[in-house]
């Protein structure tokens, strides 16, 4: 298939309209997808140059779109030439304006393109300003512009040895040679021709037509660039940054970057713009970067513009703006590119700077993921998540696997998190471990904290305390708040000694002032012990404050009890049912308690006791012993529920089994009484002593009733008078008086 009937091809299965919307890429790789030599040639011949015949033979194609056709054209020069926006129109517009004229094709030369054939190579795209046409008229044919270039190029013209080269190069008129293009590029680069110098560096580079050889590649790149040519100098900073045929040396990489940048070249202004972002050979500087992401993005780079909206998002060198950032996403995904489609997918998926649409988010991050981005798989991965079904989850970990198998810290983080939760695969902490360690060596400070928590805990490793603190420093030395919480942890619970905790105390104050609610809650249990610190219930209060105010369901317990019991501020119901209310609403349990007491009692509300059982009963379904208790006396008692002593028995049995005292002196009770169970003073007996042995002074009492009245024990008043004399030490007024009688003071 020759290049007349691939552009025919082209036209016919996409349409005048495809092409005009700047889908080269897309149409290019559907040529190159089909086996036929003939056409990969024309997929290159299309993708080098842009030649007045060829566009009119396009546009004829088009039946009349002919404006559309040129803009897309320009778009697409562009876009993915990297030409300068204004320049492709102009070139474009002066085409066809030749081509109405004269009805014929224009012999209009192509800017200089050398095509970049390895993955990772500099980007070689036009600079519109630099194109140099050669002056045949317009009327000649190939051929005769060919023959004419030829005779001039063999008289030593150096734009027309150059013309030759590219047409060697390319197969354009003639079969494709690079040994033949090296010859005439070297000819025209000898007499100093800036685009020859040019080429040679490609020829070089890629090894066309000669071994690839870097140190020529930089000595022919570094000629044309010296004498000006934007894209030799983008290309001479590319093998400057890594050190290919030169000494690596990032800071002549970014005055080589500055030098094209400021020829107005998108491509160099992007690359300058990741030298500032990242600090590489220059002082790191978002500003800057944002400056020339700026001047990129608006040239079309859809690389610049996906950075530039990552720079909006983060709020790097500008205000955070999510919208902002929306924007800049869109553009850049309107021309295809991958990070682009991630980054706004992302945005529709949280709802930031656009309307929140799950939809078009996974719509998005799928066709990003088909492109190869490792970003997008792990968005899909999030999406999937959110979904919740098993199936979801099995889903999420193949489209994390592909990110993280790519070497992508935060899908290897997330794959982590799958197998240490089992989420849609079997649990396993240990390959959990080897999945934060793969994040850890990436730089990801997040897996170096989680990794740390399970060295600290022994979790699918081996417990390692020093490889526990290790992690965290270097995850702290990220910003990682909470590294800074579990530094100030690992100090408080090795604490031997008041420097120790003033220690512990200085990190949790570092990572309470980086917004970590549980340091601040830390840190006001220390204010409220004067642990390390003064004691300091005021500072305890602004510290519970400041972490129930970020949603933290035992710091707003806790604030909760200092307003009740009126600990560093004035006693105050109303905002301690405010706080115990909020607690109690996350499911805290001794904050669902609190609300079953204030119920019960009327304590800034109107009394209510079977409001009261509700909350206990919420309290008591996770195990909170005091709910468990509280229960147990309303239905002994009959308030706010039917009286029912089994079921009274029931809840004593759990609290008691959790260790409430109280509710092992009841038990005591019920069996002595036979209420709610069989009589049985053995039973009752053993109840009475173990909440006797836990302090309970209203057990020990009942304990010494028994052994004065020689219940399931031999009778001893002796035994009963050291019980009740204890019992009453411990302030139990019924064993005072029983001691006052047994002792004849009554």
């Amino acid at each position: 298939m020759n290049l007349d009937e691939a552009l025919g091809e082209l036209v016919r299965k996409y349409g005048a309209p495809v092409i005009g919307e700047g889908r080269l890429a897309g149409l290019l790789s559907d040529l190159g997808a089909l086996d036929d030599p003939e056409m990969r040639k024309a997929a290159e011949a299309f993708s080098a140059g842009w030649y007045g015949k060829e566009l009119l033979r396009l546009t004829e194609r088009a039946k009349g779109a002919l404006p559309a056709v040129w803009d897309g054209i320009a778009e697409a020069m562009s876009a993915n030439h990297g030409a300068d926006a204004g320049a492709a129109r102009r070139f474009a517009a002066s085409a066809a304006e030749a081509v109405r004229r004269a009805g014929s094709p224009s012999g209009a030369a192509p800017s200089h393109r050398a095509d970049t054939d390895v993955s990772g190579a500099p980007v070689r795209l036009p600079g519109g300003s630099q194109q140099q046409p050669v002056l045949f008229e317009h009327s000649w044919s190939d051929a005769e512009l060919l023959e004419k270039c030829r005779k001039a190029a063999a008289e030593g013209d150096a734009e027309a040895q150059r013309f030759m080269g590219e047409a060697f190069r390319y197969g354009r008129g003639v079969e494709q040679d690079y040994g033949e293009a090296i010859g005439w590029f070297r000819k025209s680069a000898l007499q100093g021709n800036m685009y020859a110098e040019a080429q040679l560096g490609d020829m070089h580079l890629f090894g066309l037509g000669t071994e690839k050889n870097n140190e020529e590649a930089f000595r022919w790149y570094l000629k044309a660039a010296e004498h000006g040519h934007a894209e030799a100098q983008n290309n001479v900073a590319f093998l400057f940054i890594n050190g290919l045929g030169t000494e690596k040396d990032d800071a002549k990489a970014a005055e080589w970057y500055r030098r094209a940048a400021e020829q107005g070249l998108a491509p160099a202004e992007l690359n300058l713009g990741d030298m500032y972002r990242d600090g590489t050979g220059v002082e790191q500087d978002y500003e800057e970067a944002v400056k020339w992401y700026r001047k990129s993005a608006e040239q079309g780079m859809p690389e610049a513009q996906n950075n530039l909206a990552g720079m909006y998002f983060y709020g790097q060198g500008v205000a955070e703006d999510c919208r902002e950032a929306a924007k800049w996403y869109r553009k850049s995904a309107e021309q295809g590119n991958a990070g682009g489609e991630a980054g706004l997918g992302w945005l529709y998926f949280c709802g930031l700077g656009v309307e929140e649409d799950r939809d078009e988010a996974e719509r998005l991050c799928r066709d990003a993921a088909g492109k190869g981005s490792e970003a997008a798989c792990s968005v899909l991965g999030r999406i999937c998540l959110s979904k919740g079904g098993e199936e979801d989850c099995r889903e999420a970990m193949k489209w994390l696997r592909q990110a993280a198998d790519r070497g992508n810290a935060e899908a290897e983080l997330m794959v982590g998190d799958l197998f240490r939760h089992g989420l849609g695969v079997a649990e396993d902490p240990s390959e959990a471990a080897e999945w934060y360690l793969k994040a850890a060596d990436h730089g990801n400070p997040e897996a170096e904290d989680t990794l740390g928590c399970m060295y600290m805990n022994g979790e699918g490793v081996e417990r390692d305390p020093g490889m526990a603190l290790g992690l965290f420093k270097a995850a702290a030395e990220q910003g990682e708040s909470s590294a800074l919480l579990h530094i100030g942890r690992f100090c408080y619970e090795a604490a031997d000694g008041d420097e120790d905790l003033r220690e512990a105390a200085e990190w949790y104050r570092m990572a309470a002032e980086k917004g970590e609610p549980a340091a601040a809650y830390d840190l006001g249990v220390m204010y409220l012990n004067g642990e390390g610190v003064g004691q300091d219930s005021s500072e305890a209060l602004r510290l519970f404050r400041s972490a129930a105010e970020q949603g933290m369901p035992q710091a707003q317990y806790n604030l909760a009890l200092m307003y009740k019991n009126g600990n560093g501020t004035e006693k105050d119901d109303l905002e301690a049912l405010r706080w115990f209310r909020e607690s109690a609403e996350q499911e805290y349990a001794e904050a669902q308690n609190w609300m079953g007491v204030i119920y019960q009692f009327g304590e800034g509300v109107e009394l209510d006791c079977a409001k009261a059982a509700e909350w206990y009963l919420k309290a008591a379904a996770q195990d909170c012993a005091l709910a468990e208790y509280n229960l147990g006396y309303l239905y002994k008692t009959g308030k706010g529920v039917r009286q029912d002593y089994a079921e009274a028995f029931r809840w004593y049995t759990k609290a008691a089994a959790n260790g409430d005292s109280q509710s092992m002196k009841n038990l005591g009770y019920l069996y002595e009484e036979g209420k709610g169970v069989r009589q049985d003073f053995k039973k009752a007996l053993e109840w009475y002593r173990k909440g006797a042995d836990l302090g309970n002074a209203a057990a020990e009492s009942g304990l010494a009733g028994m052994y004065r009245d020689g219940k399931g024990v031999a009778k001893d008043l002796k035994k009963a008078i050291e019980l009740y004399r204890r019992a009453a030490e411990h302030g139990n007024k019924y064993a005072e008086k029983e001691l006052d009688l047994l002792l004849g003071k009554g």
